[in-house]
């Protein structure tokens, strides 16, 4: 018999233990199973206490085997050896037993797995052992418990380079959050721990672990392993052509080397690796990282695609030391290339410079256009358009790009771009490098964008039209809404390299229109299936993860860790964005500023009349600022739904409508926008609650019982709100309800009380009201968890 148990958290480890008690002491056997870190540990730790507790004798597998009979704990099948599998076969009472699942075929010996899976577990009959098999947490699991254990509040990069690096397991993950604190995590360009990390840093429990399970694996071995994990899961042929096989046989054997996925690709956990490096000698390391360099190499060389972290690795692989081999070196001078030509658009001038450097250094020349954004990031805006000038092309789409550059950085210089030959891509590039509304140029646009032979002239005249129309609260025409959506303008961008840059400024733009419609969460998917489909997907990724991050803790009235994210996300964009973008980008973070600091009128007065600065006021709760110098929302047809619901909400509590207030939180619900449907009930419940309809208030706190469950999911670093609104009786109101719970009548509790008859009547229909009683009884039951005012 089997159950499959998710990660255990310390109250689950408890029960756990006991369950497993209580089947041992009658002579039975327990089998644990989980992969390395899921807290197999941990509950055969709490086993212990708890056989200890109730005076049950005690056998470790390292006791003498003559102990009398008691029950046998071991921790680990694979790790014990033959001798603990014989003990564990020959024992007698009860059996508490750890295996771990999750490594390679070969790295378990054959009759280990006989007792594990075979027809007779552990030697026994199968009724007679209970199998529990332990599994890693999910994502959305993961993401909830690093909130909840963290003291720091953690942005998306670290969840996320935490999740990456966990794999699911819990006691990692502890680990992990402790090397986040201390900057040992990091999160871009990949999750990765530092290289500096020291053997002795504590408390380290789960890596202590792994550095004695794996202290007896050869040092050259270990090398080969840090070397591995810096790549992408490979299946066991391709890892075969970068490392020696006895190598490969000797990390599957040990653990070391385990399958990622259901298609078997094969990988060293960067956990792993930081347990094993202060065991690999950095010379040792080097060497595999040339050998595997030197076959990823030669793969490129094929025509065979590599990722752009193994780009990164074999650009790297010879900085410090050794000749790139001859074979290899023209393939390896394109991927350092290639490597810092996106560095040039996507990293900080320091990492400019160093990048810059470095091509020097391996005597490679920049192409063009890098060097002209390095030349920009550096400092020299109009030097960059200057060398731009000794660039020709011939393909229409990249000379679109190309001109977008010159036209960024004109406008940077406050020079002229320069004529170019089409007029309506000229016109395109031109609006989008200026910031005023577009006003009669819409019509233009849309016949661009309808008519343009060059899909990417078309694409940024589509999204120049729909951030002019979501920045003035109307739903963008070609991106459409969620309860409508069309397919995402940018969807329509070519996946070329050659114009990365254009193709860069038109995926932020349409992150920007989904972001102020308030649907970045909600359409996340169609815009990362865009971003994967272009070369600088890593980069992109790190921009869009901030992003949504930052959106949806706006929507949850989280200002400060939107402004966070927002932050983190102007950091990570591309370097050479149209002026419109940067300007808009600019004053969400000011709106954003305005309302995390909670002035009562924001520093700069252009604001009030600005979507962002209003919306964000709304998601804050900061109804009063909204209702005393008008809403500015306004519910024309073609309104964003965000705009126009969030304008019926506050009309309908002006007007005291609760019943129109819960059809708004109804239609807030549709779109998933969660908090703003608890503003509007909150509202209603209160108005009904005065109005004392004991059943609408009932109605109102089931509605808000089922939408905070649905803040507490989707919004896992957002303290949890008490489902019940929180209820006080005034003194006289409590006094009156208890002695009607105790069968009083209102004449007797009148004279109590010293009042009239209508008073007590009136307390305790507001007492009623306000627990959602309709009966003395349901009043009585309800009674016991108030205190009064």
């Amino acid at each position: 018999m089997q159950r499959l148990l998710g990660t255990p958290s310390t109250q689950d480890v408890r029960e756990l233990a006991r369950e497993i008690v209580g089947i041992v002491r009658d002579g039975r056997a327990v089998l644990l199973t989980g992969a390395q870190g899921t807290g197999k540990s941990a509950v055969l730790q709490e086993v212990r206490t708890a056989l200890a507790e109730d005076g049950v004798p005690l056998t470790e597998a390292h006791d003498d085997a003559s102990a009398p009979p008691s029950v046998l704990v071991a921790d680990d099948l694979v790790l014990g050896g033959p001798g603990l599998l014989r003990r564990v076969l020959e024992h007698e009472g009860g059996v508490v037993v750890g295996f771990e699942s999750g490594r390679h075929q070969r790295a378990y010996a054959t009759d280990v797995l006989d007792a594990v899976y075979g027809a007779q577990p552990l030697g026994r009959a199968s009724e007679d052992v209970q199998r529990f098999h332990l599994d890693p947490l999910t994502e959305a699991e993961m993401t909830r418990f690093l909130h909840e254990q963290s003291p720091m509040p953690l942005d998306s990069a670290a969840v996320d380079a935490v999740t990456a690096l966990a794999l699911g397991r819990r006691s990692w993950a502890l680990d992990l959050l402790q090397l986040h604190a201390q900057g040992q995590v990091q999160a871009d360009p990949h999750p990765s721990i530092s290289a500096t990390l020291s053997p002795g840093d504590a408390p380290l429990p789960a890596l202590q672990r792994l550095r004695r399970a794996l202290g007896a694996v050869p040092d050259d071995c270990a090398a080969a392993a840090v070397a591995l994990s810096e790549v992408e899961p490979l299946d066991e042929l391709a890892i075969g052509a970068l490392i020696d096989a006895p190598v490969v046989e000797a990390l599957t054997r040990a653990g070391i080397l385990v399958p990622l996925d259901q298609e078997q690709h094969l990988s060293v956990p960067g956990f792993v690796a930081a347990a094993l490096r202060h065991q690999s000698p950095l010379d040792r390391v080097e060497h595999w990282r040339q050998r595997i360099a030197a076959g990823l190499l030669a793969q490129a060389s094929l025509g065979l695609p590599i990722s752009e972290r193994e780009a990164q690795l074999c650009a790297r692989a010879w900085t410090s030391c050794g000749t790139v081999p001859a074979e290899v070196a023209d393939v390896h001078r394109d991927l350092v290339v290639r490597t810092i030509s996106r560095l040039t658009a996507f990293g900080t001038p320091a990492e400019i410079r160093a990048a810059v450097l470095a091509s020097t250094s391996h005597r490679i020349e920049l192409p063009t256009l890098a060097r002209a954004r390095a030349i920009a990031a550096l400092g020299n805006p109009r030097e960059a358009l200057a060398v731009l000038d000794d660039l020709v092309e011939d393909d229409p789409a990249s000379t679109t790009s190309t001109r977008l550059v010159r036209h960024v950085l004109a406008a940077q210089a406050s020079a002229d771009p320069g004529a170019g030959t089409d007029r309506a891509a000229e016109l395109v590039l031109h609006l989008w490098n200026r910031t005023e509304p577009l006003g009669d140029d819409v019509v233009r646009l849309r016949r661009i964008a309808a008519e343009h032979a060059d899909p990417l002239v078309a694409t940024l005249a589509a999204l120049l039209v729909d951030v002019d129309a979501v920045w003035d609260s109307r739903v963008p025409p070609y991106t459409g809404s969620v309860l409508a959506p069309r397919p995402l303008p940018a969807s329509r961008l070519p996946a070329t390299g050659a114009v990365c840059d254009a193709a860069s400024a038109a995926l932020v733009a349409q992150g920007l229109v989904l972001l102020l419609a308030g649907e970045s969460a909600a359409r996340r998917d169609p815009l990362l299936e865009v971003a994967a489909r272009l070369p600088d997907v890593d980069y992109h990724r790190r921009w869009l993860r901030h992003m949504v991050a930052a959106g949806t803790a706006a929507t949850f009235g989280e200002i400060q860790r939107s402004r966070a994210e927002w932050e983190r996300f102007a950091e990570a964009v591309p370097r050479l964005l149209p002026l419109r973008l940067r300007h808009l980008v600019d004053r969400v973070g000011a709106a954003l500023t305005a309302v995390a600091e909670s002035r009562d009128e924001p520093v700069d007065p252009t604001l009030d009349d600005e979507l962002p600065y209003r919306v964000l006021l709304y998601f804050a709760g900061l109804h009063g600022p909204l209702q005393r110098f008008g809403t500015g929302f306004r519910s024309a047809p073609g309104t964003l739904a965000l705009v126009r619901l969030a304008r019926a909400h506050l009309d309908a509590a002006g007007e005291r409508n609760p019943a129109r207030l819960v059809r708004i939180a109804e239609h807030f619900e549709t779109y998933q926008m969660w908090l703003p449907s608890a503003y509007a009930l909150r509202d209603a419940r209160r108005i009904y609650l005065g109005r004392r309809a004991v059943g609408r208030v009932r109605e109102c706190d089931e509605a808000l019982a089922r939408i905070h469950a649905e803040i507490d999911r989707h919004a896992p670093w957002r303290e949890a709100e008490p489902a019940d609104v929180p209820v006080t009786l005034t003194p006289r109101e409590l006094v009156a309800a208890r002695l009607a719970a105790q069968g009083l009548r209102n004449r007797e509790i009148a004279e109590r009380l010293e009042c009239g008859v209508r008073t007590v009547e009136s307390h305790l229909a507001q007492a009623r009201a306000k627990l959602g009683a309709t009966t003395r009884a349901e009043l009585a039951r309800l009674l016991p968890r108030l205190d009064p005012l």
